[in-house]
């Protein structure tokens, strides 16, 4: 349907969508922006909006709304912060795993100290010594288990219990995956056991794990 769903007046501004969106069970509509105040916005299944899910971050490049044991929640990786949420569908935060807890041999090599500016010279780099983390999507498997995807960064797919634990980080750049740009993913569970089907950007490929 053309203009199924317009922005509301809550918007201060025209409001950047690179972000994903996201239907729950009770077929309501989650839209993220990267307004500051309006990270995450639900809409009826009739395009009308209802409300914003409050706290909800504005740097969310993916998420998902998956249901466990415990209720219905919102997973999503930051893309600015570096860190995973896990949320309610009313904006309390279960579960945060930090940047940190991925381990530095899995993330590109430190900034350098300069970088060119606008106009070619080199200037000191804010940035300088830090492993860019750049999270673009996740899923949930079924027995918990949350795969996050390093997409701008270094291809890696890291995988996490359902309690945030670490367990392991595969993919990358390297032979045999060969990524680049490792940008979503998602948990396919039309096979036994559940495959992970990742859209590899630059290669233009789909690929299954």
């Amino acid at each position: 349907t053309k203009d199924w769903v317009r922005l509301p007046e809550v918007n201060a501004r025209p409001t950047n969508l690179h972000g994903d969106v996201a239907v729950a069970s009770n077929g309501e509509v989650y839209i993220s922006t990267m307004d500051a105040a309006h990270g995450v916005q639900v809409f009826s299944q009739g395009g009308k909006y209802l409300r914003d899910v409050p706290n909800a971050p504005n740097d969310f490049h993916g998420f998902v709304i998956r249901k466990d044991r415990e209720g219905e929640f919102i997973y999503g990786p930051r893309l600015v912060a570096g860190s995973i949420v896990k949320l309610t569908l009313d904006g309390k935060t279960v579960l945060e795993i930090p940047g940190s807890a991925i381990p530095d041999a899995f993330k590109n090599p430190p900034a350098p100290a300069t970088k060119k500016n606008a106009k070619g010279e080199q200037v000191a780099n804010p940035d300088a010594g830090k492993r860019p983390l750049r999270l673009t999507g996740m899923d949930v498997a079924p027995n918990g288990d949350l795969y996050v995807t390093d997409g701008y960064a270094s291809s890696y797919v890291h995988r996490f219990d359902r309690n945030g634990k670490y367990i392991k980080s595969f993919g990358g750049t390297k032979e045999p995956y060969g990524f680049k740009t490792l940008h979503k993913i998602a948990i396919d569970t039309r096979f036994t056991p559940a495959r992970i089907i990742g859209v590899d950007r630059e290669n233009r490929r789909v690929i299954h794990m």
